[in-house]
């Protein structure tokens, strides 16, 4: 399972959220279509957040 972290640009880069993708789309009430953006374009989301792979977990 891929392990992404949720970091707050506007903040000082204080780090959210580490979790899969399923659950930080649940804590930010995110869509497939703004991950996607996110990720493929390495854009902010909402103009506040940087979505990163971390690590893959294994198990």
């Amino acid at each position: 399972m891929k392990i992404y972290g949720i970091y707050n640009i506007k903040e000082k880069e204080q780090c959210l959220r580490v979790g899969s993708m399923e659950e930080i789309a649940i804590f930010l009430d995110l869509t497939a279509k703004e991950i996607g953006r996110a990720l493929r374009n390495n854009n902010l989301i909402r103009e506040k957040y940087k979505m990163c792979y971390l690590f893959n977990e294994e198990g």
